[in-house]
């Protein structure tokens, strides 16, 4: 409605910007789903763990590593909740870095381009540390789950079985 104090001088810029920062964010909320839908995955494995008798007791500190490891990706994206919680200072994290720039009417700052550079170069390395775990790290975990023959859990698919 033209009410913004610092009018962008190059909107269409800024509507470029705004959509480069909003995919960033998009992919972010996804990642940060996808953390937590395999933090769950982990809890059901946890429990299928102890009703195994053939489980490597081993098993359980990767899935606590694994859980860790997520949790920590989590709050690199969204930040400490604890802090934020206890209104403690603490560092922007990357959706502070990118949010802001989302639904900015005022011009592109170099603090602006500058903040989504640092989230988007973090959020790279993230990503492919995510992968990792989801896609490589969990998967085995749950490849072992199966032939030590544990009570199914979800994202395990379908369950193995052939008759004799």
């Amino acid at each position: 409605m033209g009410l913004q104090s610092l009018p962008a001088k190059d909107r269409e810029a800024v509507l470029a910007f705004q959509e480069k920062a909003g995919e960033l964010q998009r992919v972010m909320e996804g990642a940060n789903a996808a953390a937590n839908e395999a933090r769950r995955r982990l809890k059901f494995i946890k429990k299928a763990l102890l009703d195994t008798p053939k489980a490597d007791p081993r098993w359980g500190d990767e899935a606590r590593a694994l859980e860790k490891r997520l949790l920590d990706i989590g709050m690199k994206i969204y930040g400490d909740p604890t802090l934020y919680n206890r209104n403690e200072p603490r560092s922007p994290s990357l959706m502070d870095r990118v949010g802001a720039q989302v639904d900015a009417t005022t011009g592109i700052t170099n603090t602006t381009k500058r903040n989504y550079d640092i989230a988007a170069d973090e959020f790279e390395k993230l990503l492919e540390e995510l992968r990792q775990v989801i896609e490589t790290d969990l998967k085995k975990l749950e490849e072992k789950l199966e032939a030590a023959g544990a009570p199914w859990t979800p994202g395990r698919g379908v369950p193995k079985w052939k008759k004799d």
